[in-house]
């Protein structure tokens, strides 16, 4: 019975996503580092040559969601992760790209909720889930990104691989709780 409440909360947080009208809410930074392997540092230098900045922050969300599976006990050496992970590589992914291909921008791996008409879904989902979910879903990391030219962007990797949907959610200021 809870595994299925669980699942719904799931479920319902699917649809409303792909509803597009949510929108990612940034409380904190978080500090991550992800160290890129080899090969896949020379994937990621021929695939994103001549690429700006946005073909290269989706580029990023589309590999990281196709390098991992979505799980909620993180492994990384077995490719598995939670929103924490996949925000951790994401963010590495896009800094990495910048940096070789010489874009003035910067990823940030942030935690924050996911907000449904300034509802915060992430404490709705709290509240109705199974208690061995309730750590799990108290709140969402996702992925900022600076185009150093006034745009900020958040981006979300992994509700890109459990929805398909590029949740994007453009910003005008950054105002982050102490």
């Amino acid at each position: 019975m809870k595994r299925t409440i669980g699942v719904i909360a799931i479920i319902i947080l699917g649809i409303i996503i792909l509803s597009g009208f949510t929108t990612l809410v940034k409380t904190t930074n978080v500090n991550s580092y992800y160290t890129i392997p080899k090969e896949l540092t020379e994937r990621v230098k021929y695939d994103t040559q001549g690429m700006d900045g946005e073909q290269i922050v989706k580029y990023c969300v589309i590999l990281t969601a196709e390098l991992l599976s979505f799980s909620q006990k993180e492994d990384l050496s077995k490719n598995e992760a939670n929103c924490i992970g996949y925000s951790k590589i994401c963010t590495s992914l896009c800094n990495y790209s910048f940096k070789i291909n010489k874009i003035d921008s910067r990823a940030k791996h942030v935690r924050g909720y996911v907000s449904l008409f300034s509802i915060n879904l992430c404490a709705i989902l709290r509240f109705i889930s199974p208690s061995e979910y309730k750590d799990f879903v108290k709140d969402h990391d996702f992925v900022e990104i600076d185009f150093n030219n006034g745009k900020y962007i958040f981006v979300d990797p992994s509700i890109y691989d459990l929805t398909g949907s590029m949740l994007t959610t453009q910003i005008c200021s950054i105002n982050e709780k102490k």
